[in-house]
């Protein structure tokens, strides 16, 4: 097995880096451009039986089996600490496809309802400023209550209700003023984080494509089943 590199950042993100060839990669491209030829709108129903079909395939990899178990027992730690109870096993998988014509999906601040982000590169676009790289917040916002979740979730709402123009403008500005950082994503990494409790968007994209697939576990159901109804529109 190759010795995969791990880089930790400061806002608490981990990036594997190397973790898949480009080969394996361009593959799932091609088998997505498959699945969603002809398609006036992305067939997500399909795009998530794909995300659970290429996840099943990663297991195969031993370098992926590495960096996943790390993930996991860091997260099952982290739960447990946090909620004083063993979390269950439940995994959703998504392929997340983002080009100029969803320019509504980004710049939105949010916390993710898992304490498991497992973000995958897919396909990166190329242009250096609106594609569709994530951004990290530093200042973590912790929170155990169903009622401290769903206050904070509905601030985002909020801001997320702004026009394009001005949610860029703030994740500018708070860039400049260093309270996130832009992760510049590469095609063969995998990205980790405790999404639960670190506040990220993504920008949008200009040209192109972007495709992520998200890997999410161990929901604490905290959010009174506003997540559950989002999941079931976005399916």
């Amino acid at each position: 097995m190759n010795t995969v590199e791990r880089v930790e950042y400061d806002t608490g993100l981990v990036m594997f880096k190397n973790v898949f060839s480009p080969e394996l990669i361009k593959r799932f491209n091609d088998e997505i451009d498959t699945l969603t030829a002809g398609c006036d709108s992305y067939p997500g129903k399909l795009l998530n039986e794909k995300a659970i079909s290429i996840v099943s395939e990663l297991r195969a990899l031993e370098e992926y089996r590495q960096v996943e178990k790390f993930c996991r027992r860091l997260s099952r730690l982290r739960y447990s600490a946090t909620f004083r109870k063993n979390p269950s096993d439940d995994v959703k998988c998504y392929i997340r496809c983002a080009n100029a014509k969803s320019d509504s999906s980004s710049h939105l601040r949010h916390f993710d309802s898992y304490l498991m982000t497992i973000l995958i590169p897919i396909n990166i676009v190329t242009s250096p400023h609106d594609n569709g790289d994530l951004v990290v917040y530093r200042k973590k916002n912790f929170t155990t209550s169903v009622a401290g979740n769903v206050f904070r979730k509905t601030l985002t709402k909020f801001d997320n209700s702004l026009p394009l123009k001005y949610r860029r403008k703030k994740t500018l500005t708070q860039l400049e003023n260093k309270l996130c950082d832009k992760i510049v994503c590469a095609v063969g990494n995998v990205y980790f984080f405790n999404g639960y409790n670190i506040k990220h968007c993504n920008f949008s994209v200009s040209s192109g494509e972007r495709r992520t697939l998200l890997i999410h576990a161990y929901d604490p159901k905290n959010s009174l089943g506003l997540s559950d109804l989002v999941r079931k529109f976005r399916t």
